[in-house]
């Protein structure tokens, strides 16, 4: 239960962003929140790791900034490591590139107030996310609209928040890219409230080191089937134990 001052847990996983961390930092140790702020570094290449280190010991200093390593590779992997080391009343996933303004985690926590879920909706500008992310967009929200009667506009936003029993009660089993859409989808067969706000998003090309393509878009679509049909049957699985009882 939050209290009148919820602590929020601030979750960044990094991969090779040595371009782009330190200014994410910056911008979240100045948000006027009550706050923890956790860098997941996902095996990282480059100096980020490092440069992560410095600003912690140096600028950083009393920021509330904690380092972590996920040694398993994937996004998901490394927002796992996040969530199991935070110790917030909110979850906020934050992307360390800067195609999210940090400024908005304020916005989503005023949210969270009233809701389980808050996703920071990019589609306001629809062409400024690319045509195979609005695409992939579109059709996942197609085929969740058609099965499940969802009202939703954006199913793979990065920038999102979460009461921190919603996010414990979500058995997230993805690896990668997949984790946003897995978790829309658990939360929505959850009958959680889900509010979109809207945010402005500027995408990076894969020549200023966007890292998402194809496969991890085939990934989704495999994810999709996979965790209707999972929690379909965990469903099943409760109502025949509710009937036995």
């Amino acid at each position: 239960m939050a209290s009148n001052n919820p602590l929020t847990s601030i979750i960044i996983p990094v991969f090779n962003e040595s371009e782009y961390i330190l200014t994410t930092l910056k911008k979240c140790c100045d948000l006027p929140i009550h706050k923890e702020i956790i860098v997941v570094d996902n095996n990282s290449t480059d100096n980020s790791y490092e440069l992560v280190r410095s600003f912690i010991d140096g600028p950083g200093r009393g920021c509330g900034i904690r380092l972590e390593r996920a040694w398993k590779q994937g996004k998901a992997s490394a927002m796992k490591v996040g969530f199991a080391a935070a110790q917030g009343d909110y979850i906020v996933f934050q992307d360390a590139d800067m195609e999210y303004d940090p400024g908005y985690i304020v916005d989503i926590i005023e949210g969270l107030e009233h809701n389980d879920i808050i996703h920071g909706c990019r589609v306001c500008r629809p062409y400024d996310l690319g045509f195979l992310p609005y695409l992939a967009n579109k059709l996942v929200l197609h085929m969740m609209t058609k099965r499940y009667k969802v009202k939703l506009s954006d199913v793979f936003t990065g920038q999102r928040g979460y009461k921190r029993a919603v996010l414990l009660g979500l058995n997230i089993i993805s690896e990668g890219f997949e984790i946003e859409t897995e978790l829309t989808i658990r939360a929505v067969l959850s009958g959680l409230r889900i509010k979109e706000i809207d945010i402005p998003y500027k995408p990076r090309s894969k020549r200023e080191g966007k890292k998402i393509g194809f496969m991890d878009f085939l990934a989704i679509a495999y994810m999709y089937e996979k965790i209707c049909l999972l929690v379909s049957r965990e469903n099943k699985r409760k109502r025949v134990l509710a009937g036995a009882h």
